[in-house]
């Protein structure tokens, strides 16, 4: 997984350098070449990933409970082990953080801070080549020690990050 994560890691490396800049100007050609390679990668995957041969599954020894009642037990299996409840807490802390900046950022960037889209795609495809020096070793982190773990782990990080950053960024130097 962390080697998928690298090569689209990379992918949006190249992305963000090269065409990002152009996206305001030509939206229409960005679209619908982001459209078309998409479509072109998904239809190569399709032909080219074959499934495997997997066992019977076990047969079942009781019977499916309702729908409301299978609802309960998972909540309370899920809910019943503190990583799955911090997992679910942190996730809830990022996306509530994410949620509200992501959308603005190329706004503040561009309007507040002064940064033309050419600036912006080199930063964010900045950004993602530091990101792809750590995913190969979060990927053995998660095989070390467990993705739940790692993954509460990075959250917390982003946050404290992200919070950090509310305070810290007020130029284009200390954006970049």
């Amino acid at each position: 997984l962390s080697w998928f994560r690298i090569i689209n890691t990379i992918s949006s490396m190249i992305f963000l350098k090269l065409v990002f800049p152009y996206v305001l100007s030509h939206r229409t050609e960005v679209f619908l070449g982001v459209g078309a390679f998409y479509l072109a990668a998904f239809l190569v995957m399709c032909l080219k990933v074959k499934e495997g041969e997997y066992a019977p599954p076990p047969p079942q020894k009781e019977a499916k409970p309702g729908f409301f009642k299978g609802f309960l037990i998972y909540f309370r299996e899920c809910l019943g082990h503190p990583i799955y409840r911090n997992y679910i807490l942190v996730s809830i802390m990022w996306y509530m953080v994410s949620g509200c900046t992501n959308p603005f950022i190329t706004l503040l960037m561009n309007e507040t801070l002064k940064l033309n889209m050419g600036d912006m795609g080199t930063l964010f495809a900045l950004n993602a080549a530091a990101s792809v020096l750590v995913l190969y070793p979060v990927g053995w982190a998660c095989d070390r020690f467990g993705p739940l773990l790692i993954t509460i782990i990075t959250l917390v990080v982003q946050v404290v990050v992200s919070v950090a950053a509310f305070f810290l960024v007020n130029d284009k130097l200390t954006m970049t």
